[in-house]
């Protein structure tokens, strides 16, 4: 069954998207909600932690590592936006589980 991927895909391109994917999976139903509810999840909590370590680095005067995260960052996001094209349920490497059980059922 092909999924309506665009809003899995758009959260992870700015805030701004992410706000635009939760509108658009409002109305959705069943798979497909789910489907985009998991992306919208593992993208907040990229957002989050990207805006946390990255302002802890920029306070402490760490400016090639916040360089490096932010990079790393980058990375990560292109990988998730690949796995939602390709309908993946794609956890984030390392801390994915971790926001999944965090926000549990959040935007279903």
């Amino acid at each position: 069954m092909e999924k309506n991927k665009l809003p899995s895909i758009i959260t992870y391109i700015t805030f701004i998207g992410f706000v635009v994917a939760l509108v658009l999976n409002n109305d959705k139903q069943g798979d497909d909600k789910r489907f985009n509810a998991f992306h919208l999840r593992q993208s907040l909590g990229i957002f989050i932690i990207m805006a946390v370590v990255s302002t802890l680095l920029q306070i402490l005067h760490l400016y090639t590592i916040s360089g490096l995260f932010n990079l790393l960052c980058f990375i990560v996001i292109i990988l998730q936006i690949v796995g939602a094209a390709n309908e993946e349920y794609k956890y984030v490497p390392y801390i994915g589980k971790k926001i999944d059980q965090t926000f549990g059922r959040l935007f279903e």
